[in-house]
């Protein structure tokens, strides 16, 4: 069985260290570093693709943090937002901005306010789903998968012989990542506490395969960690879909990165050769140029350094 495309140069990468306020303070206030644009960003996935973007001669794209009582660091957008307002106000450096994951701003009832000052967002629900939204890089990905899975595995995963057993996975995946986007929307939509929808969740490991009542499974967790009452759990679903139709909605804004490429990886039964990170690095890598440009975000980017007579971007 081959190696997937850039196995070896993931597999061989530094892991990225999360910069917290204290070290971002000195960095953009050195004499280097008030001439550069700082990108700050909450994923770790993303200085991969960002870096793409912009000039590495004239641009520092980092992930950031805040570290908790027990001194453990946590990300997010609403780090990245706080941030990037204290070190504007600090340092006086204009060129530091924030990309933040567009998450289920849409299905909120402010959805139609302004992001705050220097702050940016993603095209769809995150990187990852942004990637997923051009139909060239799954196109791309369904031919890497298949010219490096393990032929063993097609007894779980082929059907019939006649079908297309990655489109039947692709659709499966859409089925059940959806699903789970519809409890996020609840949980932040109506302020509840978040889900985690883990593995076992919905997938039998030992057969390989969903479990036949994935979606009571599902349905039982959200309630448990929504910590709110069966009957109460299905008002707000009725709600929602009623409210935003988010069955009608294209998967790339419905569904979350995390969980599409984790139930992703699941179905494709290798997980340390296809999992989530290897498909994400795949994507970054497989963009192409022309893609990058027509994106949303590069555009609103591209008019707030035309109004500082700027310009950072590589492409």
């Amino acid at each position: 069985m081959p190696e997937p495309k850039y196995w070896k140069q993931l597999r061989n990468m530094a892991t990225q260290t999360a910069y917290v306020e204290s070290n971002l303070r000195i960095l953009v206030t050195s004499p280097s570093g008030r001439h550069m644009l700082w990108v700050l960003v909450e994923g770790k996935a993303d200085p991969y693709f960002y870096e793409r973007m912009f000039d590495s001669n004239t641009t520092m794209v980092v992930m950031v943090g805040k570290p908790d009582c027990k001194g453990v660091i946590h990300g997010g957008n609403i780090i990245v937002k706080e941030l990037v307002k204290k070190l504007l106000a600090f340092s006086r450096n204009p060129f530091i901005i924030g990309i933040i994951d567009k998450d289920w701003r849409p299905f909120k009832k402010k959805s139609n306010l302004p992001l705050p000052e220097n702050i940016f967002e993603t095209d769809h629900r995150d990187l990852e789903m942004t990637l997923l939204s051009y139909q060239r890089i799954i196109n791309v990905l369904k031919t890497e998968v298949m010219t490096s899975i393990n032929i063993n595995h097609l007894v779980y995963l082929r059907k019939d012989k006649n079908t297309d057993w990655f489109r039947d996975v692709w659709i499966r995946c859409c089925n059940v990542s959806r699903y789970m986007g519809i409890f996020h929307i609840i949980a932040s939509h109506f302020k509840t506490s978040d889900v985690c929808f883990t593995i076992p969740c919905y997938w039998e490991e030992k057969n390989h395969c969903l479990f036949p009542k994935w979606k009571d499974r599902l349905f039982i967790t959200a309630i448990k960690q929504c910590k709110i009452s069966k009957l109460r759990l299905s008002i707000y679903r009725c709600w929602i879909n009623l409210r935003y139709c988010p069955s009608r909605r294209p998967f790339f804004d419905v569904c979350r990165g995390h969980d599409f490429l984790s139930v992703l990886s699941c179905m494709l039964i290798d997980k340390s050769h296809f999992s989530e990170e290897w498909m994400t690095f795949f994507m970054t890598n497989e963009i192409s140029k022309q893609e990058i440009k027509s994106m949303q975000l590069y555009a609103h980017i591209g008019r707030w350094m035309n109004k500082k007579g700027i310009s950072f971007f590589a492409i």
